[in-house]
């Protein structure tokens, strides 16, 4: 059972706006579970995408709209949404 530090690993930079760090997959020994912290200053999108997994997101601060398959909602600090395998989905903060 591993244990990671996570800033350990890299925070690589998506775009200007939006740093993406992979904590936790399948190199660390992870089935079908893919941990990701992505940070995005205000105004910066991260555009329609799908993963092969179910994907959590949590808001640790501010907000962020979250789009799925056409619905869009706001999280704030303190929500989690769960993307199903294969949805496409978009994040704007």
């Amino acid at each position: 059972m591993p244990i990671i530090k996570h800033s350990s690993r890299v925070l690589a930079e998506n775009n200007d706006r939006i740093g993406v760090r992979e904590i936790v997959d399948k190199q660390d020994g992870a089935a079908s579970l893919k941990l990701t912290e992505v940070i995005m200053d205000p105004g910066s999108e991260y555009g329609l995408h799908t993963h092969p997994t179910e994907q959590v997101v949590t808001v640790l601060g501010g907000s962020v709209q979250m789009g799925l398959d056409g619905e869009v909602q706001t999280l704030r600090r303190g929500y989690t949404f769960l993307a199903p395998p294969g949805v496409t989905h978009a994040l704007v903060n």
